[in-house]
């Protein structure tokens, strides 16, 4: 079927979509030159043992990012004539036109099969070259004898738009035979471990800086790195992620830097130093920047996480943890860099929530990106409204039973709010649902959801069960969440529904909350809650919104130094769902209100949650602003009674940062006490 131009048009004829700060177009990507074939390479790769097909698998990523202009598609699986259900489903959405087997074609294969039979990975990696690659500026050589500098060689061959060659037993001579049939003018060799590849008139790179250094010389700018730990090839939870990490880095344009720390990590207490964050660090000195993205590829055990203090009296195992460390690189409390973690199952897991990250915006089919579905007894009142704004359907409210019943939920969207574990969805999702999913964007208020390193090595998560199943990101909290987290989550998603992607929506979701934080005087819980929340898939990702908002979000607007807050084109009061108001034993009526580009700042009030409706103002700006006034008074509680804040960039730039309250009402009645429609603040 290839590629349709719908999809290309569904991604890059995109809308303008207003949430916070100024109305905004979705951020600025290079859309990828994407061949109007879709060409899937297969390799077959073990689950635990280490062999030449996980190099094989690492050649074929250069190679498939130069034919889908890009955008890869390359399949790992311990059994190609046993493929799990799920990769028949991606399969199905993805409708490949050519396959390209490693050495084993399943009895039944597809007409447009085509086998590749190969010794080894170099000879794998030479007749890949062969096939596929008429000419080439450049080659990069590595050896199958070093998986930590194979890792790095595969995301700079396909950064460079390069095939990406093992030397094996070749000569120097034979080496150079194939780099003068490429036409390749440079040279590249890549050793990190082991015995340096012997080429003369070749650019050696032996170290990660050496690679970093070239990368500055030849004027390319990472604004996307993975990190991953090479070490998880033999051992770990999500075993061989790291495998996958060129792939994420392949359709990004980024690097995938290899750190090697022992496994399994340790969970790093707020006066440990950060092993993975420091290295990091060192990086981005070495580069004299920092990227816009980090995708985190590997679990907890191969790359930390950190532990902050917890408000309640519980076991130190149960104190939250998060990956704020790899975001957060200056003296500020903001987030500096989008985040998110990937992590999977099985090395069929991990491979397919790869190409369904790398391939999303053509996997859309007009239909399963217009839905969405609410799940848990309580559904998800806050977000119900937001994401109908922009044009999904009205979500269905399923029960598990109900979910289980179907062969696969058709939705990109999947909200929750239950009791809920680690190991599942409170009436919404667990370990024993069949059910596939599209590639669906998944958020749960549920109880430690996120909390891997809760289970032991052999136990599965509900994040892996989800991201196993079809989904593409997960978003909750670690450990035990409480009201706070809401006004993460729905920060998030009202930046996200803006065309923010994933990484950088949840980045602007925390940096709202830690304005509420400073503004609470440091409010305990409003700490815990940051720092429990997790983000789960590909930073840079951007989910699918079906239109722009048909009711304007919240926004802010800069005109010289005056800064103009508005209030949304439209509220919406929500009654509380019944199951929630009997988890509160509370009777009667109670409302809460919502809308686009709102974030509610919830707590418990005694006998029920409260919301107070707060919209996050973030302010670019090329210097700190001096002081804040609002120029016309609101009566209380509305407008602006809290601090302003600085986020400094790496360019010398600034975000400003402060809440303004927009709405008051009665809970019991739903009678609207105090609106906020306008409010003008003068930057000084």
């Amino acid at each position: 079927m290839g590629r349709s131009s719908l999809a290309l048009s569904l991604l890059y004829g995109v809308f303008i979509l207003g949430c916070t700060g100024a109305p905004e177009a979705p951020e600025e990507e290079v859309p990828p030159v994407v061949s109007t074939e879709t060409t899937a390479f297969f390799v077959e790769v073990s689950d635990t043992e280490g062999s030449w097909h996980d190099f094989a698998y690492l050649a074929a990523v250069p190679t498939s990012s130069a034919l889908g202009g890009g955008v890869p598609v390359v399949l790992a699986t311990p059994d190609l004539s046993n493929l799990s259900r799920a990769t028949e489903d991606l399969l199905e959405r993805l409708q490949p036109d050519r396959r390209f087997i490693l050495n084993t074609a399943p009895d039944d294969s597809p007409t447009e099969t085509t086998l590749i039979e190969a010794a080894d990975a170099a000879d794998w990696s030479r007749r890949l070259i062969k096939r596929f690659w008429g000419s080439s500026e450049t080659l990069v050589i590595a050896s199958e004898e070093d998986y930590s500098g194979a890792l790095l060689a595969s995301s700079l061959a396909a950064l460079l738009e390069a095939p990406l060659l093992f030397q094996g037993s070749l000569s120097s001579t034979e080496l150079a035979a194939i780099g003068e049939s490429l036409g390749a003018s440079t040279m590249l060799t890549v050793t990190l471990n082991g015995t340096a590849i012997d080429y003369p008139g070749a650019v050696a790179l032996e170290s990660t800086d050496d690679v970093l250094d070239w990368v500055q010389e030849d004027g390319l700018r990472l604004t996307y790195i993975a990190v991953t730990n090479p070490n998880d090839r033999l051992s770990g939870r999500s075993q061989k992620a790291s495998l996958f990490a060129p792939m994420y880095t392949a359709r990004r344009r980024g690097l995938t830097l290899p750190l090697s720390l022992a496994m399994p990590t340790e969970v790093v207490t707020a006066s440990q130093s950060h092993p993975a964050a420091t290295a990091l660090s060192t990086a981005y000195e070495r580069l004299g920047y920092h990227p816009d993205y980090l995708a985190i590829v590997g679990a907890h055990d191969s790359l930390p996480q950190s532990r902050k203090p917890s408000i309640f009296d519980n076991p130190i195992e149960e104190h939250p943890v998060s990956d704020l460390p790899y975001g957060d690189i200056d003296s500020d409390p903001f987030l500096d860099i989008a985040i998110g973690r990937i992590v999977g199952d099985t090395v069929s897991e991990l491979s397919n929530l790869a190409v369904r990250s790398a391939n999303y915006e053509f996997l859309v089919d007009g239909n399963w990106e217009y839905q969405a579905v609410e799940s848990g007894l309580w559904g998800f009142d806050e977000l119900r409204d937001i994401v109908m704004n922009v044009g999904f359907e009205r979500p269905e409210h399923l029960s598990l039973g109900e979910i289980n019943e179907r062969d696969s939920l058709e939705v990109g969207a999947f909200l929750h709010k239950d009791h809920s574990g680690c190991w599942v969805l409170g009436n919404g999702f667990d370990l024993d649902t069949a059910t596939l999913l599209a590639p669906a964007v998944v958020v749960s208020r549920g109880c430690s959801v996120a909390g891997i390193d809760q289970l032991d090595t052999n136990s599965r998560s509900i994040v892996e069960h989800l991201l196993g199943s079809g989904a593409v990101a997960f978003i909750g909290a670690s450990r035990n969440s409480i009201a706070q987290n809401t006004i993460i989550e729905v920060s998030m998603w009202n930046h996200m529904l803006a065309g923010q992607s994933l990484g950088n929506a949840f980045k602007s979701g925390i940096n709202d909350a830690v304005v509420h934080w400073r503004d609470e005087g440091d409010s305990p819980g409003l700490r815990y809650s940051i720092d429990i929340e997790m983000l789960y898939g590909d930073p840079a990702l951007r989910m699918f919104v079906p239109e722009a908002p048909r009711h304007a979000p919240a926004h802010a607007l800069l005109d010289g130094n005056t800064v103009t807050v508005s209030g949304p084109e439209e509220w919406n009061a929500v009654q509380y769902h019944p199951e929630q108001l009997a988890e509160w034993s509370y009777e009667g009526d109670l409302f809460m209100y919502t809308g686009a580009g709102v974030s509610p700042h919830t707590y418990w009030a005694g006998s029920y949650d409260l919301e107070d409706m707060y919209f996050g103002v973030q302010i670019n700006l090329d210097e700190p602003p001096g002081s804040l006034e609002q120029l016309e008074p609101t009566a209380e509680p509305l407008g602006w009674t809290g601090g302003v804040y600085v986020d400094e960039h790496q360019d010398g730039s600034v975000t400003a940062l402060w809440r303004v309250r927009l709405l008051d009402f009665d809970a019991p009645t739903g009678e609207i006490t105090g609106e906020a429609l306008e409010l003008l603040f003068l930057l000084d």
